[in-house]
């Protein structure tokens, strides 16, 4: 058999492109979904600092709170595009992220915080 490089088989006969596009896919569903679980933790330690139950230094403003929201709106953004193929609605919540996104980028940018 003649392979090309772009035409790469593994030992199952399925094409690599196609394999490291599911790696993508799943790595990238890992991450949106621990990163939802750092956003909560963030969101809690923000929330018992303002309210002084707790001191950390770093929550004492809600800096860290945007940047982990920014992140978050950013990669699911990505990660729901992605999708988007298979599920056409997805495309436009996509957008949504995105704009969510742009919208904290704008507070971050400015110093709303």
């Amino acid at each position: 058999m003649n392979k090309d490089m772009d035409e790469k088989m593994d030992e199952n006969g399925q094409d690599e492109k196609i394999n490291i596009y599911k790696l993508f896919r799943k790595t990238l569903s890992i991450l949106s979904w621990s990163l939802i679980v750092i956003i909560m933790l963030v969101s809690i330690g923000t929330i018992l600092n303002s309210y002084g139950i707790i001191n950390f230094k770093y929550f004492n403003n809600y800096l860290i709170m945007q940047l982990t929201l920014l992140l978050g709106f950013l990669l699911w953004g990505i990660k729901l595009y992605f999708y988007s193929y298979r599920y056409p609605s997805y495309r436009k919540y996509s957008i949504i992220f995105f704009i969510f996104g742009f919208i904290q980028l704008v507070f971050l940018v400015s110093n709303v915080y």
